[in-house]
């Protein structure tokens, strides 16, 4: 009579992934994470910041009634605008001493983007412009 034992040939991982979970668990636990006191960001190599004194603001806000156009920044002064004054007010405001020659389109969150585009068309009318910067404003500043 003889006997033969049988092996299995597969090797059952499953406490070895319980060892691995457990020690992973008491690295995260024990372990601290180095914080350093202060981070010197370093400068922008590629960005560089308009200069705003150059702006010639246009300010849209969205009213019950549609967008309302307004050629100053935002605080209404010289009352509504159409699409038709934006040209004239650009090149009344170029001719200003100062350089003035970017045009800076604030909008209120809520005016369509159609809307801003037209303006910027109408904008576009003038040569000498040396950009076009559009900025969303997120509460209507007070008129």
């Amino acid at each position: 009579m003889s006997v033969h034992a049988e092996f299995d040939e597969e090797l059952d991982l499953t406490p070895l992934i319980d060892v691995a979970f457990l020690l992973q668990i008491f690295f995260m636990v024990t372990s601290t994470i180095a914080m350093s006191a202060s981070i010197i960001m370093p400068e922008a190599k590629n960005g560089i910041a308009p200069d705003l004194t150059k702006g010639i603001n246009i300010t849209i806000f969205q009213t019950d009634a549609g967008p309302e156009l307004y050629l100053a920044d935002g605080k209404g002064k010289n009352g509504v605008a159409q699409l038709t004054d934006v040209p004239a007010y650009i090149q009344e405001e170029m001719a200003k001493p100062g350089g003035r020659n970017i045009i800076l389109i604030k909008a209120d969150k809520m005016v369509a983007s159609g809307f801003v585009e037209e303006v910027a068309r109408s904008a576009s009318q003038i040569e000498g412009i040396e950009r076009y910067l559009v900025g969303v404003m997120s509460k209507p500043e007070t008129q």
